[in-house]
């Protein structure tokens, strides 16, 4: 059998939900509100699915693919003026042969999908439409109403092939208000499923954010949330740092590449989505934060949907958006930004290597020559901050920092351009660390410099003067890393490489 989901989710009235996304991707519990449909079809043995699209379509398309990562085969249907299951089966013609399973594609289930195919099996009728409700004193099937006609768009319903031709014949008034049947249906059996079973539709923003509650607190049997549950009531994605000052009060949801901060507070009903930061001190509850979103420090929300820079408050619908990123953040453009940089990194780091290419090529010649030397040498080297775990714990990127062992500094770091094509250092950044400057890293102040990458050249290497101690290089270390930008970066580059030049020269000219 076949399953045919239709975009019933009225666009204009989830707004501006609909403007961010489409009504196939609105996610429940951090999982699109299409994927729980499929998931749910699959546990019931229905492996074709159609999906027929109206709003933002390429988007859907290439978030669902061709079905084969969840073990079905998905095609598509593009109508970009819905009218209706009649429209939609006249556009699919000839594609479908056997029954179909319908059913709208903005709702949340545990409808027991497969004692609906059985009942329409047993009844043999053309059309059989399931419909919540308590189990009846006799049996849970009746005859169908015109009425129950008129709802195979609302709920889900299996069509016979017969009875395909004769719906996709009639303009969708037909199934509608109080229009009479299409001509011929009075001739064909319709049978309704009564059973109790959960069938919560979307159709608004705070419909939205309730059907995320109702899933957060299992309401919804059967829903397969993501996430890891630490604890009960509580479910935490991959990547996902959080601070032992942070308090979780379940039901909660942490997606994943998440940072929640020292102090911040997420209450009972909330849905963080995936690469969201949370600032220290903030409190969120009963509400959901959307991907790539920053929450700014002490921010205090309370039922409400947060797309980056924007808030949906419910049940007023107020739409908010916020010109400060300090309250408000889009993380995509932190991304993009990040991108961008290990782009440039990357670039002048080849272009470094190919420049000083000669010099390179004689001093690992000289090591290789001289082996007991061990000219080219590899340390290793903590970096940023890999991962966090629950207890707040950080857990520090390690590698092997290549160097040769030359008093001339630029020589002595030409090897770590390696490292910056490897992504271990950017070009300019903090010290990378050895263990025991990680294991005196301890107070919170020293902890800022981690906002910033390990980089081959640092913000004290502007500095002529080189008796510098480890407390005023962590000073300095720490201010770069709250101030930092990519002018600043190409500044201390630059000095750095004519400070050196300069330093290189006085050296000769005492040596003189």
């Amino acid at each position: 059998m076949k399953a045919l989901i239709l975009p019933k989710a009225p666009v204009s009235a989830l707004k501006p939900l609909t403007t961010w996304m489409p009504e196939y991707l609105l996610p429940v519990v951090n999982k699109p509100v299409g994927e729980h449909l499929v998931e749910w079809l699959l546990r019931h043995g229905i492996k074709q699915i159609i999906m027929s699209l109206k709003h933002m379509p390429y988007e859907t398309e290439d978030y669902f693919g061709d079905g084969a990562r969840w073990g079905v085969t998905i095609s598509y249907l593009l109508q970009k003026d819905y009218d209706g299951l009649p429209g939609a089966l006249r556009r699919l013609g000839s594609k479908v042969s056997g029954p179909i399973l319908c059913l709208p594609g903005n709702v949340l289930t545990d409808l027991d999908l497969s004692r609906l195919i059985e009942v329409h099996q047993e009844y043999r009728g053309e059309a059989t439409l399931a419909r919540p409700g308590p189990v009846g004193s006799s049996s849970p099937v009746r005859p169908g109403t015109p009425e129950d006609w008129r709802k195979l768009d609302d709920w889900p319903c299996i069509l016979t092939e017969s009875v395909l031709p004769i719906l996709s014949r009639h303009m969708p008034h037909a199934l509608q208000g109080d229009s009479p049947p299409p001509m011929g249906i009075e001739n064909l059996t319709l049978h309704t499923y009564r059973a109790p079973f959960m069938f919560f539709a979307i159709s608004s923003p705070n419909d939205f954010l309730e059907a995320n509650l109702l899933a957060l607190k299992g309401q919804i049997p059967g829903l397969i949330i993501p996430g890891k549950a630490v604890e009960p009531g509580i479910f935490i994605g991959k990547h996902t740092r959080i601070h032992s000052g942070a308090v979780l009060s379940p039901p909660v949801l942490i997606g994943e590449g998440c940072s929640l901060g020292k102090g911040s507070t997420i209450g009972e009903g909330t849905v963080v989505c995936n690469r969201v930061m949370i600032d220290e001190n903030a409190s969120v509850r009963e509400s959901v934060v959307l991907s790539h979103t920053y929450l700014g420090p002490y921010s205090n929300i309370r039922k409400v949907i947060v797309k980056k820079n924007c808030l949906v408050q419910t049940p007023s619908l107020q739409e908010i958006c916020m010109g400060d990123d300090l309250i408000l953040g889009d993380l995509s453009k932190a991304t993009v930004s990040a991108r961008l940089e290990r782009l440039w990194n990357v670039l002048l780091a080849i272009f470094f290597i190919v420049l000083t290419s000669p010099v390179i090529v004689c001093f690992y010649l000289y090591h290789l020559a001289f082996p007991s030397k061990k000219f080219l040498a590899s340390e290793e080297r903590y970096g940023g901050i890999a991962r966090q775990d629950l207890s707040g714990e950080s857990v520090r990127q390690v590698f092997k920092l290549y160097s040769f062992r030359s008093k001339n500094p630029m020589v002595q770091r030409l090897p770590g351009l390696l490292n910056v094509l490897k992504g271990d250092l950017s070009l300019v950044g903090v010290s990378p660390q050895t263990r025991e400057e990680s294991e005196r890293t301890l107070e919170e102040w020293q902890q800022m410099r981690f906002n910033a990458p390990p980089g081959l050249f640092r913000p004290w290497d502007v500095e002529t003067r080189g008796d510098l101690e480890w407390e005023e290089k962590m000073v300095m270390e720490t201010y770069y890393a709250a101030t930092r930008s990519f002018r600043g970066d190409l500044i201390i580059l630059a000095k750095s490489l004519l400070v050196r030049r300069t330093d290189n020269r006085q050296v000769n000219h005492r040596n003189d």
